[in-house]
C-alpha cells in the first residue's frame, strides 16, 4: 500500500510563487496590449457640455468633418501610388491613428457619439459615415498591400528593367 507523500512547505511556496509570477506576466501583457490598442484607435476626449454645441460649434465641426473627409480621400489615392506597394498598409496604419484622434476630437466637441443634440444629427450621420468609410478603406489598404501590391511591385521592377535595357540599346537608322 502506498503512503501519501507529505507536501513540503517549501515546495508549496515555490509553486504558489510560480503561479503568481505567471499570472503577473499575463496581466502585464494583456494590459499592454489593451493600452496599445486603445492608443492605436485614438483616445476620445471628454465630450463638450450640451450648451456649448451652438451654431458656431456645429459650423466648426462641419468644416472639420469636410477637411477630414478630403484628407481621407487624398490618403486613399496616395495608397495606390505608394512604392513599394507592399508597404501601403504600413503607411496607412502609421497615418490612421492621428486622423482617428482628430475625428474623435470633432465628435467630442459636438457630442456626436452621444447624439443628444438634435441640431447636430446631420453631423452625426456624416461622422458615422466617415468612421465606416475609414474602416472600409483600411480593409482595402490591407488587401491592396497583400494581394495586389506584390504584382504591382513586380510590374514596376519589370518596367525599370525594360527602361534600362531599351535606353542602353543603340539606335540604328531605318533602312
Amino acid at each position: 500500500m502506498k503512503t501519501a507523500r507529505k507536501r513540503s512547505p517549501v515546495r508549496l511556496v515555490l509553486n504558489l510563487a510560480y503561479v503568481a509570477l505567471v499570472a503577473y506576466v499575463a496581466v502585464v501583457l494583456l494590459a499592454g496590449a489593451w493600452k496599445g490598442a486603445r492608443a492605436h484607435q485614438g483616445e476620445r476626449p471628454t465630450p463638450a457640455p450640451r450648451e456649448q454645441v451652438d451654431a458656431a460649434a456645429r459650423q466648426s465641426c462641419l468644416a472639420d468633418l469636410e477637411s477630414l473627409y478630403a484628407e481621407l480621400r487624398l490618403r486613399l489615392e496616395a495608397l495606390f501610388v505608394s512604392l513599394p506597394a507592399r508597404q501601403s498598409s504600413v503607411e496607412w496604419e502609421a497615418w490612421s491613428p492621428a486622423w482617428r484622434t482628430r475625428l474623435l476630437d470633432v465628435s467630442a466637441r459636438c457630442r456626436l457619439d452621444e447624439n443628444d443634440v438634435p441640431e447636430a444629427a446631420p453631423l452625426t450621420a456624416a461622422y458615422e459615415g466617415l468612421i465606416r468609410l475609414h474602416q472600409h478603406y483600411t480593409t482595402l489598404s490591407v488587401q491592396f498591400s497583400k494581394e495586389i501590391g506584390p504584382y504591382s511591385d513586380q510590374l514596376n521592377a519589370a518596367m525599370d528593367n525594360a527602361r534600362e535595357a531599351i535606353r542602353g540599346e543603340e539606335v540604328r537608322p531605318a533602312q
